[in-house]
This record gives C-alpha cells, structure tokens and sequence, in this order.
C-alpha cells in the first residue's frame, strides 16, 4: 500500500503544474482538478461493483496497471497535444478513487480475521507516508529534469510494484494457520480461510 501510495497522489499534487508547463492557461489548467474529482466520483462505483464480481485482489492488481499505463503513455500524447490532459485526468481521478476506495476492503483477501486490524493500521500509516513522499521526489525528478514525464513514469513504475507485490505469498512474510484455520487455494493461492471442524458423535 505504501508502495502505491507513492506514484497515486502525484497527479493529485503536480496536475495544475503540469497543465501550465505544457502551455494550458491557469484558468484551464484549473479546470483539470475539476475532471479529477469528476472521474473519482464516476467511476468509483463501476470500480467497486467490477470487484464485487471478480475479487477485490484481482480488480485492484488491474486498476493499478491501468493507473500505470496511462501514467507511462499519455505525457507522451499531452506533450503534443496538451488537451489530452482532460481525459488523463477523469480516468486518473477514477483510478485513485476505486483503488482507495478497494483498499479498505481488500485486508479480508490478504489475511486473516485475527490479522485485520494490524494490517489496516500498517496499510493507513505506509499509505499516509507514500502520498507524502511521492510528490516529493516527483518535485525533484522535475527540477532535475524540468520536465514533468519522468515524474509520472516513476508514478507508473510504483504503482506496477504495488501491484507485483500482491503476488508475494503472504506465507513468505512467516504467516502460519491460525487456530481453526486451513491452507486454502484463495485468489492467487494466499488465502487463509476458516476451516469447520466436525467432531464425532
């Protein structure tokens, strides 16, 4: 979490930023906090109710490659053509809203009943830190390279590592059954689930 959290709030800090160094006035570049809170609104609940389908896990690991790819290609296109920020920013507001909005759910598809309320607290606080520090380094990345692409490919590349994270089993991190608890197959074979014992008459 914390991982994504560093190339998630980047275009929410440097978006105005960029919109005025590829020539947009102020007033247009304004207007992209506008489409980014739109695309947060809109597309959160398709977002939620796609994960409620095919497993939050699944759907946040695909909306993060989305977040990445579009971070990795579209400053290519803005930098020709600076009105292609506007849809840039409607589907990054949508990503950053969906995936925030996964990340309070996904906890259950990760670990156990038991484990829940410390892997909230360590995912809220490296969350916290990733969304300080992002924009930070994408700051420095511009003033070394004054231009603003390799901020959001360093945004692309944290949000792919987020995402290849979640393949990581969590048996690698010393996790072991709980009390009443089997191996089970889960989503990408890391999830623990609560096993019936039936005892003899």
């Amino acid at each position: 979490i914390g991982v994504y959290g560093l190339g998630t709030w980047i275009p929410v800090v440097h978006l105005v930023a960029a919109g005025l160094d590829q020539g947009l006035s102020s007033e247009r570049a304004n207007d992209l906090v506008l489409c980014f809170a739109a695309g947060s609104i809109g597309l959160r609940v398709p977002i939620n109710a796609l994960a409620d389908r095919l497993g939050r896990r699944k759907v946040w690991m695909l909306a993060s490659m989305g977040y990445a790819l579009i971070d990795f290609a579209l400053p290519f296109l803005w930098t020709s053509y600076p009105a292609a920020m506007y849809p840039y920013a409607v589907l990054a507001g949508g990503f950053t809203g969906g995936l925030n909005s996964l990340m309070v759910t996904l906890a259950p598809e990760v670990v156990s009943p038991e484990q829940m309320g410390q892997a909230v607290s360590v995912s809220t606080a490296t969350l916290g830190l990733g969304t300080f520090a992002g924009p930070v380094i994408a700051g420095a990345i511009f003033d070394s390279l004054g231009s603003y692409r390799g901020g959001w490919w360093f945004a692309a590349s944290c949000l792919c590592s987020g995402c290849l994270l979640l393949l990581v089993p969590v048996e690698w991190f010393g996790r072991q059954p709980g009390p009443g608890e089997v191996a089970s197959p889960g989503p990408l074979g890391c999830r623990r689930e609560a096993a019936t014992i039936v005892g003899k008459a």
